[in-house]
């Protein structure tokens, strides 16, 4: 799949119309997960112009335990793309569609998502290090529909059973807000706060299914909460460059679940060597806690610039 989306791209956005293309591509393993996707992006016209895109896809496998019967496997297939703009009065927008199937649940998604940022630089740039300091504000705003399709048969005291069918629908509206600050060259610290409203009951819906791990990267749209979608998700993270070409990331999401309260986590740590000019690796591992699943993901990411 990832390779099929590779080559579309190249073929898409090539280097004769945007100067820049990134690829990414990032595996996530455990005894219970895989995690397969290939990131892309790059500018529109030349480097200095004020557009980008960016395109995604992405496979999730997961096997969620089942008491007395065999685990539940769910595969999720998930899409997204998008556009943005950074003008030059530090201000930016963007825009983003999302598209997931997870075909043994009968679930799809489709969403999009819109945001707006501004960038600002509190200080004046140091010649020494070559460095400005600056923060960025960001909005954030999202809406997925997931769609249930559901079949059956209804008896009858005289004849064949008769054949019924319909859907299931949950709209889930985000707005939320992000900030990004850099007050010395080789630091950086990211907050990120996402509230979600619903227009029906999140437990009846998710009660449905077989496993709500199946909204870990898909049907959640835009976020990665394990253990089903959430009322509320904080991001930290903390960015180090402890040496030239050298960076650890520690990142952690903690939700509160929209259907019953509990919490979720995930927490992550990962070691990034920009290895030449165009490549770059990183590695690390993933934990993750909730009702669902609770495990531990090794963590493997190959990045180069085309």
């Amino acid at each position: 799949m990832t390779f099929r989306f590779f080559i579309f791209t190249l073929l898409l956005l090539n280097p004769a119309t945007s100067q820049a293309l990134y690829l990414s591509q990032q595996t996530l393993y455990s005894s219970a997960q895989l995690i397969e996707s290939l990131n892309s992006d790059g500018d529109i016209g030349t480097v200095d112009a004020p557009f980008s895109w960016n395109l995604y896809a992405g496979y999730d496998k997961t096997t969620t335990p089942n008491d007395g019967a065999p685990p539940i496997v769910d595969e999720t297939y998930s899409y997204s793309g998008g556009i943005n703009w950074a003008g030059d009065s530090d201000y930016g927008l963007g825009g983003k569609l999302n598209y997931s199937n997870t075909p043994a649940e009968q679930l799809e998604a489709r969403g999009a998502q819109v945001t707006a940022s501004y960038h600002w630089s509190y200080a004046a740039f140091d010649a020494e290090t070559l460095f400005t300091p600056y923060l960025t504000f960001k909005i954030i705003g999202s809406t997925t529909n997931n769609i249930e399709t559901f079949s059956g048969q209804i008896p009858r005291k005289k004849g064949a059973p008769t054949n019924v069918g319909g859907i299931s629908e949950l709209q889930q509206s985000v707005i939320g807000f992000d900030f990004n600050w850099k007050p010395v060259k080789f630091w950086r610290f990211d907050f990120e706060v996402d509230q979600s409203f619903f227009n029906r009951d999140v437990a009846n819906f998710q009660n449905r299914l077989d496993s709500a791990t199946a909204f870990q990267t898909g049907m959640s749209g835009f976020t990665g909460t394990v253990g089903g979608l959430s009322r509320v998700t904080y991001n930290f993270g903390i960015f180090w460059e402890f040496v030239t070409g050298w960076r650890i990331d520690l990142t952690e999401q903690y939700s509160l679940l929209a259907a019953d309260n509990s919490s979720s986590s995930t927490t992550k740590t990962t070691i990034y060597d920009q290895i030449t000019k165009r490549w770059k690796i990183t590695t690390g591992v993933e934990v993750e806690r909730s009702n669902a699943l609770n495990d531990t993901l090794a963590i493997l990411e190959l990045d180069c610039e085309i």
